[in-house]
């Protein structure tokens, strides 16, 4: 019995890496097709990162926050160093710590949201305005993370860094939100 347990786990934990993966980056193929070859390049980075963000949302409404800051720190640290921008590797780090937080919060905010109208509304309609308030929260949630990391930079305005969360919001928060209305009909 214990062992069907952890398996269960580890097939949760598979779905929850791989299935916003594979949503942001099917969404940005689409859209470099969409508005042509030099509008937009396809990258890993925000499939990569909607994948870390739902599994860093996952331990948290799993096991509860403490747990969940292990994933985030880690997956800070590795961002900050990997990434070629020209800011030192500490503010790179802090920023990267407190965008995934931010948006982690919001994520599990959205699994709230989404217990919470799942319980009123069970129909079809309920699972659109799940969808679409869990993807309202997130894209509210990277908006925000675009202001505060546009006082870093003096070049970048308010409505620069609301257009930047708006374009990134989207994508991400559509594999983060799926993956986050699924588990709010899994757990408990």
């Amino acid at each position: 019995m214990e062992n069907k347990r952890y398996l269960h786990i580890f097939y949760e934990t598979i779905l929850v890496i791989f299935l916003p993966f594979l949503i942001v980056l099917s969404i940005e193929f689409v859209l470099k097709l969409g508005m042509g070859p030099n509008v937009r390049v396809v990258s890993f980075f925000p499939a990569i990162y909607a994948s870390i963000i739902t599994f860093c949302s996952f331990v948290w409404i799993r096991k509860k926050i403490i747990y969940a800051l292990i994933p985030i720190l880690l997956s800070s640290v590795v961002f900050a160093i990997f990434n070629k921008n020209g800011s030192p590797v500490i503010v790179k780090g802090i920023y990267f710590f407190v965008s995934l937080f931010v948006l982690s919060f919001f994520s599990v905010f959205g699994y709230a949201l989404s217990k919470v109208i799942a319980t009123y509304k069970p129909s079809r309609i309920g699972y659109f305005l799940r969808f679409f308030t869990g993807l309202f929260v997130f894209v509210c949630g990277m908006i925000l993370v675009y202001i505060f990391s546009g006082f870093q930079d003096p070049e970048t305005t308010i409505v620069k860094s609301i257009l930047y969360g708006l374009g990134n919001g989207f994508p991400v928060g559509c594999g983060v939100i799926s993956v986050i209305m699924m588990l709010s009909e899994k757990v408990g």
